[in-house]
């Protein structure tokens, strides 16, 4: 089981939504926070049904903000409280487990109005007792060592992050992956990296999941990295997989060999029962195109990885002109 956690910089443009979509693939998470949605409640609603979630959101105050919170039909969600900065439920993940609490946060941008942010943790932290997970993109780093380039983040930010964390009694969960989440793509000298985006828990919470582990991943869809947060499954909730249903993938209608390949499987002799040979021959189609998928699936997946790994290469470097062109050339081809 897992959570996803994303500053996804605007949920509005086709580019961010496949990347959303790449990400609840490859690693179907059963909660999901995301940050600068960008988008109003009628697109939050248009994005559950695209992708079978539940879920609620916080509009955006004119061009930016904007919270989602989605989960899948087997996760028991109950809504506590939003607002701007926060989405915090209560959360069970199934029928035998503890009841525990996840908040997804956004820290206040304005460095002047962000103890509006820490004085909002505390109140949610007043207002429970349950196991406790936080995260999201606080906005802030709590060491030196979290930003690269820029100006030197101020003493006194970096204490007051501190401070919250310790009157919420929460701890930081660390990582695996690149230190930074975030980067402005700015080429050198002004390119600048921090790791605005994390996890933090109660001890309690950590004891109910003392295997968890928290992964930058590397995306190209958004400025800020995405973090998967990975929870050890607990022996009664192991659900059980059900049998793989064919889906007809609209991908395929590009490829040559489509039309000829249904053409040649509807052509294939059926049973001789009159009331059985339309589902024989659509047996017959769809065991043929799973198999034709899956070949042609592999190089779709291998080209798509080769794509991101340079525009994830592209902003671990130097940015120049060529390597911007590059960038965009390869997103251009993962949208096409």
């Amino acid at each position: 089981m897992s959570l996803l956690v994303w500053n996804c910089q605007g949920l509005g443009n086709p580019w961010t939504v496949k990347g959303f979509g790449d990400l609840l693939r490859n690693h179907k998470p059963t909660l999901v926070f995301l940050v600068e949605t960008k988008c109003f409640a009628s697109q939050v609603e248009a994005l559950k049904r695209k992708f079978n979630l539940f879920g609620c959101g916080v509009d955006p105050i004119g061009r930016s903000g904007g919270l989602a919170l989605f989960w899948h039909k087997s996760a028991e969600v109950q809504l506590q409280s939003l607002s701007r900065y926060h989405i915090d439920v209560s959360v069970r993940l199934c029928d035998k487990e503890e009841w525990w609490r996840f908040t997804g946060f956004y820290g206040e941008p304005d460095v002047g109005k962000r103890e509006v942010s820490w004085n909002l943790l505390r109140r949610l932290h007043s207002q429970s007792i349950r196991p406790w997970l936080c995260a999201g993109d606080f906005n802030e780093i709590l060491e030196h060592a979290e930003k690269e380039g820029g100006s030197v983040r101020a003493e006194w930010q970096i204490r007051n992050f501190r401070k919250c964390l310790s009157d919420c009694e929460l701890q930081d969960l660390g990582f695996q992956g690149p230190i930074f989440t975030w980067c402005n793509n700015h080429r050198e000298p002004n390119t600048v990296r921090e790791r605005l985006d994390r996890a933090c828990s109660s001890l309690s919470w950590s004891h109910l999941f003392p295997a968890s582990k928290v992964n930058h991943v590397s995306s190209p869809y958004s400025d800020h990295a995405p973090l998967v947060i990975e929870l050890r499954p607990q022996a009664a909730c192991v659900v059980q997989k059900s049998q793989k249903i064919f889906r007809f993938e609209a991908s395929w209608l590009q490829e040559a060999d489509c039309e000829a390949l249904v053409t040649s499987a509807w052509t294939v002799p059926a049973g001789s029962h009159p009331k059985n040979v339309l589902v024989d021959k659509i047996s017959t189609v769809c065991a043929r195109l799973s198999r034709w998928g899956r070949l042609v699936g592999k190089e779709t997946v291998e080209r798509i990885k080769a794509l991101k790994k340079t525009i994830v290469s592209m902003r671990q470097h130097t940015v120049t002109e060529d390597s911007r062109a590059r960038e965009l050339k390869a997103k251009d081809e993962l949208l096409n």
